[in-house]
């Protein structure tokens, strides 16, 4: 009896001994979760999860579970989908499912309105580019003709520095229209050597550019044969619906440039009521004589200098030597332009 005695009590310590033990020691159990869509309840795959200091990152599986085990317990993760709200909780807070929103992906408008008809992009054949507002703001060329070279199918033939004359798909002059809001620039009887007018347009106030490249420029003749670079001037804006104020708006800016010391500012401005708007827009660009790269290819060190240039004096041709060899003389103008 003594003997099953000791032997009772000893198994009973072990089972408190191994109680204790479990009641203290920290958990060793993985921490699985489930992203889930807010409306169809259904997992997410492809969701991608990090910390603040981005240190630790995990990804869900094709059913949404991810092992989240690996975070600290003071951690913030962060939820990121491209097609869902980004979703940001504390660990400590993280129950077995997160339920992600899905968000609303704005598509821009499928309407062309360079064609003469506004079609579906889809019912379109011909390669179509687009130089939009923001693409311009970025780049900030100095012409509309350098403006065209963005769109990375156009050439410019620039013979000097207030020239560019589009060549679309091997054609000039009288093979590319030229429209403004449009409004033609050009026609089939211009002459068929490179045209400058392209630089008369003044590219601070245009909206977009459409460039048509293929057979479906066309319809505007057969003087678009090559191809159609249509300009659409910025529009005037009315007042909103709701808005107790005038849109009134003015924007303005200057540039400079040291490579042919461009001086260019601009001012514009939105006069619009309910019924009444209107905007105005002036432009005024002074360009010196361009100025050549000093680092040229050592086996041709003096090609593009020029040390001479012609003028006329006492009716007579004279060549005058120049004191800045890398300077292209005669090349500056000013230019004004008013909307």
């Amino acid at each position: 009896m003594c003997v099953q005695k000791n032997m009772s009590l000893k198994t009973a310590m072990k089972l408190l001994g191994f109680l204790i033990f479990f009641m203290f020691s920290p958990t060793c159990f993985p921490q699985k979760i489930n992203i889930s869509n807010k409306e169809t309840k259904k997992g997410i795959s492809q969701v991608y999860i990090y910390n603040k200091s981005q240190t630790i990152t995990a990804l869900t599986d094709s059913l949404g579970n991810v092992d989240i085990t690996e975070f600290f317990k003071k951690d913030t993760l962060i939820f990121s989908h491209p097609s869902y709200a980004t979703f940001m909780i504390p660990k400590l807070n993280i129950g077995n499912t997160i339920y992600l929103k899905q968000q609303v992906i704005n598509i821009p408008s499928i309407d062309i309105i360079a064609e003469k008809n506004k079609e579906k992009a889809l019912e379109i054949t011909s390669k179509i580019d687009h130089i939009e507002l923001k693409t311009v703001q970025f780049n900030n060329p100095q012409t509309a003709a350098e403006l065209l070279e963005l769109s990375g199918g156009v050439y410019i033939q620039k013979s000097q520095m207030g020239g560019g004359s589009p060549v679309i798909r091997g054609f000039e002059a009288n093979r590319v229209l030229l429209v403004v809001d449009g409004v033609r620039m050009n026609n089939a009887i211009y002459r068929s050597g490179h045209l400058q007018n392209a630089i008369t347009i003044d590219n601070s106030i245009l909206e977009k550019t459409s460039i048509i490249y293929g057979p479906n420029s066309v319809i505007f003749g057969s003087d678009a044969i090559g191809g159609v670079v249509h300009y659409e001037t910025k529009s005037s804006q009315f007042k909103k619906e709701g808005d107790t104020i005038n849109n009134n708006r003015a924007n303005a800016y200057a540039r400079y440039a040291t490579a042919n010391q461009e001086k260019t500012v601009h001012f514009d401005f939105n006069i619009g009521s309910k019924k009444i708007a209107a905007i105005t827009s002036v432009t005024f660009s002074d360009f010196k004589d361009l100025r050549m790269g000093e680092v040229a290819d050592e086996k041709y060190p003096d090609f593009g200098i020029v040390k001479y240039y012609a003028d006329r004096s006492n009716n007579k041709d004279t060549m005058i030597r120049k004191n800045d060899t890398y300077k292209q003389f005669g090349t500056g103008y000013s230019q004004t332009d008013v909307l």
